[in-house]
């Protein structure tokens, strides 16, 4: 195991950080040498192709966590949850926090159908896409009026109602911008603070890692700093 000194100010407020969101039971994922598997992509490209609903998607990667942490692209230790419960509003679909110099920063998903319309014929979007909007315009709301404090006693320190928010909707072959090659996302994704990306935003960041060109990450019990 890597050595840890706990006198370092950025080390002893991230053993904070862990003691806290592990008693959470959030997992920590971390990454290391070891790659996502092609076991994982075949698995997971096999499933979009067969599903329609979110929950199978969700009961997918909630088994393969790694897969959902590699979407941050981004080194070091990140701590996720699945279903966990936000002030009795409907709750995200995962959590994910990553410790940087000024505290933990958070990500909150919003699954919804894989094989669904974004839009209308009108040109308005669609009722799945309306309802992921709505459902992190709830969890601001409820940061906005319970504040950081009320999220603390819940176990998410630093979870603020600035927190990054991605809705995982649909299907997508635009390998360079997702969905957002779409003007119609990108002033939804202005307007509500929130990234709105398809599925296959997923099976492509893990591509890449599996390549090379990404970042790997494993479950790990020992703290790595």
């Amino acid at each position: 195991m890597t050595h840890v000194d706990s006198k370092d100010p950025y080390v002893r407020i991230t053993l904070v950080c862990d003691k806290i969101l592990t008693k959470g039971r959030f997992t920590r994922v971390c990454d290391y040498e070891r790659r996502i598997t092609s076991d994982d992509l075949n698995e997971y490209r096999k499933l979009l192709d067969a599903e329609q609903r979110e929950r199978a998607i969700h009961r997918f990667l909630a088994t393969r966590l790694h897969l959902v942490v590699n979407t941050e692209s981004a080194h070091g230790c990140r701590w996720i949850k699945s279903n966990p419960s936000l002030g009795g509003e409907r709750n995200p679909d995962f959590m994910i926090a990553r410790r940087d110099s000024d505290g933990l920063r958070w990500s909150l998903y919003e699954l919804q159908n894989v094989m669904t319309p974004l839009f209308l014929v009108n040109g308005q979007p669609s009722q799945e896409l309306r309802e992921g909007l709505h459902q992190i315009s709830q969890w601001r709301g409820w940061l906005s009026r319970w504040g950081s404090h009320a999220a603390e006693n819940h176990g998410y320190p630093g979870l603020a109602n600035d927190f990054r928010a991605v809705v995982l909707i649909g299907r997508s072959a635009d390998r360079q911008h997702d969905l957002a090659g779409d003007e119609r996302i990108k002033d939804l994704q202005l307007e509500h603070r929130v990234e709105i990306r398809s599925y296959d935003s997923v099976f492509r960041a893990a591509l890449w890692a599996v390549h090379g060109c990404g970042i790997d990450h494993v479950l790990k019990r020992q703290i790595p700093w």
